[in-house]
């Protein structure tokens, strides 16, 4: 064969959930719900956001207020998430929480493989008053790579009998980790395991017209200089028609 193929690693994000449009989560209970904060509560420290990171809606505990005294653990759990094509995964989500110490009240965010034991994450320790969104950015890596089933839960709880805060507030969360694509043969840019004048022309519509992109980009990159763009088509032309090196992929 004229042309070589390998595997390659491309950032693929598994799981994305920005709370402006179906709610996919399962609440076992309590004041979870998805919906715009009210900039209400702050009893005991700083109140609710006024207004989402991004957007118009966030997930969050009460977005009326506070949480209650003397509450159990609830949760807010998402669907399971195919993690088995992964490796370094990371997740990423902004947060505004509200919080007394744990002597008194528990925030937390924990992870699962199975749906029944669950493994703490993060948990309050000391108090939590926040007063903007804060990035939040977890290697997640050595509790999800090559799992197939992951499953992310927020709890609230448990409380105590007095001074409640503001509690959670969850926006932009992502799961994003590296995806192995390939192999693939180089200089293929339309898929279909051969290098012919088709992928000069799928790179054309690519780069002028808006056209799909290669999968993986790389597989576009014939002339190995780590960008699919209009001199790789050219290259692919001297290729199959006046004998021109070989597509080597970038």
């Amino acid at each position: 064969m004229p042309y070589h193929a390998y595997p390659v690693s491309l950032i693929d994000t598994v799981f994305a959930d920005d709370f402006e449009s179906d709610f996919v989560w399962t609440v076992s209970g309590g004041q979870w719900e998805l919906g715009t904060p009210t900039g209400n509560g702050g009893s005991y420290g700083p109140p609710d956001p006024a207004s989402a990171h991004t957007g118009m809606n966030v997930l969050g505990y009460n977005l009326d207020g506070d949480y209650a005294n003397n509450i159990p653990e609830y949760h807010v759990t998402t669907p399971a998430i195919n993690c088995s094509g992964l490796s370094d995964t990371e997740l990423k989500f902004w947060r505004w929480l509200g919080v007394e110490r744990p002597a008194y009240d528990h925030a937390a965010l924990r992870i699962s493989t199975d749906g029944a034991s669950w493994t703490t994450l993060w948990e309050n320790e000391a108090e939590v008053l926040d007063e903007s969104w804060i990035e939040q950015v977890f290697d997640i890596s050595a509790y999800v790579d090559g799992q197939e089933t992951v499953y992310l839960r927020f709890t609230m709880g448990p409380t105590d009998a007095g001074f409640p805060c503001c509690g959670w507030n969850i926006d932009d969360l992502t799961m994003v980790g590296n995806a192995c694509k390939g192999p693939f043969v180089c200089g293929d840019a339309n898929s279909d395991e051969i290098v012919n004048v088709t992928d000069a022309v799928y790179l054309v519509s690519y780069i002028f017209s808006g056209g799909p992109p290669p999968d993986p980009l790389a597989a576009g990159d014939a002339n190995c200089d780590g960008i699919a763009n209009i001199s790789d088509a050219t290259y692919l032309v001297s290729y199959i028609f006046a004998g021109g090196p070989t597509p080597c992929c970038g």
